[in-house]
């Protein structure tokens, strides 16, 4: 709870049964997560000794897989940097969770809410987000440059969920699209110019969370065979 998120029975389900786990089964969780990292460097040729910092996103509940995580990649040399999801208008990208998370308490209401940054955004605003964005890359180009890219472990089985479209939620006119376009084309041209692009790489993993099966055993056992087709041998199955 201390993380500031709703914490739902999906984190904490998902914490008991990765606590009931011996450390080589979660050794073995975060290894795979954490060579997928590294043979991404490999397979697109690029230096992985040149960075020194993997950003970790992941679902609340799998603390103890990103703990080893953490202690692996500083085997490679890299320290992580964990954040949570933004969930102000100014930084956050919709109804999109980058960083850690939980369950959403009301997805209608995220979604609802995914433009409320149509009460403020005009040229001036994008104009000073960009100015900021380009101050503090360069305030901190050494890291940007030392950034190796994201680590990310998804979850999936949430119960299917359809949006309802209101009158009363807040839209973009226009003018605002136009300048929510310039502005993200905008940004990645920095995050391009600071980070770059040739010398990045990502991995994702994803786990089942409870809410995928009606009892929790039911869930535990869809859960390891997930993990049991993530550890599958790398090299024997890469040319399938």
């Amino acid at each position: 709870y201390r993380f500031g998120e709703y914490i739902t029975d999906n984190e904490i389900e998902t914490a008991k049964y990765l606590n009931s786990l011996s450390q080589e089964e979660i050794d073995a969780m975060a290894s795979t997560y954490t060579e997928g990292f590294r043979i991404g460097f490999v397979l697109g040729n690029k230096d992985l000794t040149r960075k020194s910092i993997v950003n970790i996103r992941y679902c609340i509940g799998f603390e103890r897989v990103v703990k080893a995580a953490i202690l692996q990649f500083e085997k490679m040399g890299l320290k992580p940097s964990i954040y949570r999801a933004a969930v102000n208008t100014i930084n956050k990208r919709m109804n999109a969770k980058i960083g850690y998370y939980s369950t959403s308490p009301n997805k209608q209401m995220d979604y609802d809410h995914r433009f409320d940054n149509a009460l403020y955004l005009d040229n001036d605003f994008v104009v000073r987000k960009l100015g900021a964005l380009k101050a503090a890359y360069e305030k901190y180009k050494t890291e940007a440059a030392a950034f190796a890219g994201p680590a990310v472990i998804e979850v999936f089985g949430e119960k299917p969920f359809a949006p309802v479209n209101k009158k009363e939620a807040l839209k973009l006119d226009e003018r605002q699209q136009k300048l929510s376009v310039k502005y993200d084309s905008e940004s990645g041209r920095l995050v391009n110019e600071y980070i770059k692009g040739e010398e990045r790489s990502f991995t994702i993993i994803a786990y089942p969370i409870p809410e995928i099966a009606d009892t929790i055993d039911e869930y535990r056992k869809i859960f390891a065979e997930t993990v049991r087709i993530n550890t599958l041998d790398y090299d024997k199955y890469k040319r399938i």
